[in-house]
């Protein structure tokens, strides 16, 4: 999969910087794997970022598959936006909830009720959204625990080496297979 760092959205100024957004679709017409991991947690805070930044890609006609990270609040504020990427390849979104019970949400800070985290899960649902939830609790070392943290570290890479296993194992590993051996039958057949 290839990689796109899009300048951390959430630290960019109001108005998007002239010019980014060819930069970063430049930066995406060079990769040459079919996938991306869009690097932001919180991909398009700003709608105007994620919205031009989709109007060039749709200028250019670059469509890839797509992987977003977003908070819940950010979803429901701009489920256009994320409908626009869709429509541009977006394969998966990967949802920021760490907690569903209102103490939770307010312990870490979040922005949304219980309400709105079941909101967002209906808007995902609702709008054809793979929602994966093997993927649900990925574990933030920042969140509190009662785990001295060398304790923590050796369980959370338990838990990957799980999520791993299971999620990228012998079906993963042969599907990359063969889209390594579609490429490799593109560079090696005689040009026409």
């Amino acid at each position: 999969m290839g990689l796109l760092v899009l300048l951390g959205v959430d630290v960019l100024p109001p108005q998007l910087p002239p010019g980014l957004p060819k930069v970063a679709v430049e930066d995406l017409a060079a990769v040459k794997e079919p996938g991306v991991f869009v690097v932001d947690d919180v991909a398009s805070i700003r709608p105007e970022h994620g919205d031009a930044i989709a109007a060039e890609l749709e200028r250019r006609n670059i469509h890839k598959s797509y992987y977003l990270e977003t908070r819940a609040d950010v979803l429901l504020r701009n489920q256009e936006v994320f409908q626009r990427w869709r429509r541009l390849g977006r394969k998966y979104m990967f949802l920021g909830m760490e907690a569903l019970d209102a103490e939770g949400l307010d312990r870490f800070c979040k922005r949304v009720s219980p309400d709105d985290s079941f909101r967002t899960l209906e808007v995902a649902r609702s709008s054809a959204w793979p929602l994966d939830y093997r993927l649900f609790a990925i574990q933030h070392a920042v969140l509190p625990t009662r785990l001295p943290l060398a304790e923590f570290y050796r369980e959370l890479v338990k838990t990957q080496e799980v999520i791993n296993r299971k999620d990228l194992g012998a079906a993963a590993l042969a599907k990359t297979a063969r889209i390594v051996g579609r490429h490799m039958a593109r560079r090696t057949s005689p040009a026409c």
